[in-house]
């Protein structure tokens, strides 16, 4: 999706481990996470914060803002790993909007990946203007 979309210049607030960029190597990522982790793919530069506090002293124009944020489900991923990267940190919803609404004033995209768990989040969720679904 990203290379469809001509997307070079990335800032990704739930950066993790960096897996999503596996297959885009030529991107410059800004990458932001609460943790730093041992890294799949390396990114141009790497901060360490909340994706909130962030995203609204952010004073840069990027292509995208991607936000995969931890899972607020009871852990399933079967590598101990994995559950570490997916489960490490509380992500509520409201937050996850609040953190949507600064990213759209900073990149012509706002790339999601997120599992609603209420009716209401999904209804959210449906306002927004594009949705991929895989």
């Amino acid at each position: 999706m990203l290379k469809v979309l001509d997307i070079r210049k990335v800032l990704d607030l739930t950066y993790g481990i960096g897996s999503f960029y596996a297959s885009c190597p030529d991107l410059e990522i800004i990458a932001v996470d609460v943790v730093k982790r041992e890294w799949q793919i390396a990114p141009k530069e790497f901060h360490k914060a909340d994706a909130l506090d962030f995203i609204v002293s952010f004073n840069e124009r990027v292509d995208a803002v991607v936000l995969d944020p931890p899972l607020d489900t009871r852990p399933t991923a079967r590598r101990a790993e994995l559950r570490d990267v997916l489960y490490s940190n509380k992500f509520p919803f409201t937050k996850i909007i609040r953190v949507i609404k600064e990213a759209r004033k900073k990149a012509e995209y706002v790339v999601l990946k997120y599992m609603p768990s209420t009716e209401e989040e999904i209804e959210l969720l449906r306002l927004s203007p594009l949705h991929v679904i895989t």
